[in-house]
């Protein structure tokens, strides 16, 4: 008890301290405080809960953008675009429509992955009313819309076309077997040799440089006078021109003026001056030869040159592609490239000068995968400029797997979308065959089927103002195409030959225009990224 009591008076003690400095410290700082220059500050508002409404309220929401509406069909669909006032597409942005077809039967549809397009397929052909729904985000200032439903393929390009990279590509073919050459490769060169000949050698003369000619002065003809006799006989005295004087350090050339003169000094020659002529000296023309080696391009045309100098003829199978040459050594035909993303950076400046004159190149493909998505090939418009820019001639290729016309037409207007109006020598083809060894989406088509995609994906393309074509090879023309329905479209023929020799030609009996008559070129030759490149003749 009595320690409670000594620490309960302890705590006492403590507490009148604290109090004691509390007020010591006011009693100090407040003559300070009033010392203080005054601060006209307008008082803060309280905050209170209806203020905070009320300025909620009367803020502005945002404007919303305006939209482009597209509408398209190719057979019994409508393809529904969304466009912002630069013409480029809405994505990130779930739109959502209804639609009443030409029965009154309403769809509802979302674009549930935002990527700025709808599609609705099964759709009664006839007139049909497209109604967005209103969002604060976008405003559908023309809304109704009012589109045509078709009943069958017109074969006309279309805008609203989905694009996807979804990894699904084709499987490379098996290759082809190894060719053996006829010629040994040498790399390109041309070599100069200067060989000296006498002017006799060379069928050639000189003339004195200081050599002036005289000249007379004819007499002139005897006159008969009025009575029958004749004038006297003049004599004339022959006059000398003097001529301007010879530079002897003038460079002396033949008595054509053609070709520059040398002289021998020791082991080597230089040109000959005028002077040269009076100390007698013996005098040689030079006659520069070249020699070639390797691929050549000389006045605008193709040779190859062996080891020893020589322009190869006929038939010849050079580091694995054949050639055909003529009896002057002139290459046949010109010689082509087709590529892809296999074929990594490429470059096009060497596949120039290697000898190739145009290049096929892949501008996308259709996934061979049950949702079959559309996708761009990642070089594509890495090839085309470069190409372009070496002055290669070309074209582009679509890898199908389209299993109707409709799905046809959406891969020709992804080729002409992309493409957007520029310049190509060759056609645009459809490259037609099995994928995934033989897991592909089209692989069991029919052979009408399979024909009827080729004719509409070719006439989408025609329409637009491009020339089309078909890829494939002899067993699908044989087989899976009726040829009679591509007569207006180009053949393009992939042919390997089980036993390759120099004489080779496709057993194909058929028409063709291109022919795709290897895979395995030699990649580095021709500046490729990979070890191989498909080769073609045109």
């Amino acid at each position: 008890m009595e320690n409670y009591i000594r620490l309960l008076g302890g705590y006492k003690a403590l507490k009148k301290r604290i109090i004691f400095i509390v007020l010591s410290l006011v009693i100090v700082c407040l003559p300070l405080a009033k010392a203080q220059p005054e601060h006209k500050a307008v008082a803060e508002p309280e905050t209170t809960t209806e203020a905070v409404t009320e300025a909620l309220t009367e803020a502005p929401e945002p404007e919303a953008k305006p939209v482009t509406v597209r509408l398209e069909s190719v057979e019994k669909d409508i393809r529904i675009g969304f466009y912002d006032e630069d013409g480029a597409v809405i994505t990130g942005y779930r739109f959502e429509v209804v639609v009443t077809d030409a029965n009154g039967k309403e769809i509802k549809d979302v674009d549930n992955d935002r990527d700025g397009y709808i599609v609705i397929l099964g759709v009664t052909p006839g007139e049909a009313t497209v109604t967005p729904s209103q969002t604060k985000a976008y405003e559908f200032t023309d809304a109704p819309y009012k589109i045509n439903v078709k009943d069958h393929v017109e074969y006309k390009p279309i805008q609203n076309v989905v694009v996807k990279n979804d990894g699904a590509d084709v499987k490379k073919a098996p290759e082809s077997p190894v060719v053996k050459d006829t010629v040994e490769f040498v790399p390109s060169e041309v070599k100069e040799t200067t060989v000296y000949k006498t002017l006799s050698e060379a069928g050639l003369t000189v003339t004195d440089p200081y050599y002036v000619p005289e000249t007379t002065t004819a007499a002139p003809p005897e006159t008969t006078t009025a009575d029958g006799g004749s004038e006297p006989e003049t004599t004339t005295v022959p006059e000398t021109t003097t001529a301007a004087p010879v530079d002897d350090n003038a460079k002396l050339l033949d008595s054509t003026g053609k070709y520059q003169l040398y002289v021998k000094e020791g082991d080597t020659y230089r040109e000959a001056l005028n002077k040269d002529y009076s100390a007698g000296a013996t005098f040689y023309i030079a006659e520069v030869t070249k020699t070639y080696y390797g691929w050549q391009n000389i006045d605008g045309k193709m040779y190859y040159y062996d080891k020893n100098g020589n322009y190869v003829t006929g038939n010849q199978v050079i580091q694995g592609v054949q050639y055909k040459f003529s009896q002057t050594g002139v290459r046949g035909g010109t010689l082509g490239v087709d590529v892809s993303v296999y074929q990594g950076n490429i470059n096009w400046t060497k596949a120039k000068a290697a000898g190739i004159d145009f290049a096929i190149i892949r501008l996308g493909y259709r996934g061979w995968g049950s949702n079959g998505s559309l996708n761009i090939d990642t070089k594509f418009r890495q090839n085309l400029a470069g190409a372009k820019a070496a002055g290669i001639k070309v074209g582009v290729y679509f890898f199908s797997q389209a299993k109707t016309e409709v799905e046809a037409v959406e891969e020709a207007s992804l080729c002409i979308r992309e493409l957007g109006g520029q310049a190509l020598d060759l056609p645009i083809f459809i490259d037609t065959e099995t994928a995934a060894g033989g897991q592909g989406r089209a692989d069991n088509l029919t052979t009408a089927q399979r024909t009827a995609v080729c004719v509409a994906f070719c006439n989408t393309i025609q329409n637009s103002g491009y020339r089309a074509g078909v890829y494939s090879n002899k067993y699908f023309y044989t087989s899976k195409l009726n040829t009679s329905q591509l007569l207006p479209f180009t053949i393009w023929l992939a042919e390997w030959p089980s036993n390759y020799t120099a004489d080779s030609k496709p057993s194909y009996s058929g028409r063709y225009e291109i022919w795709q008559f290897s895979e395995r070129g030699d990649g580095a030759t021709y500046g490729m990224g990979s070890k191989y490149v498909d080769m073609n003749y045109s």
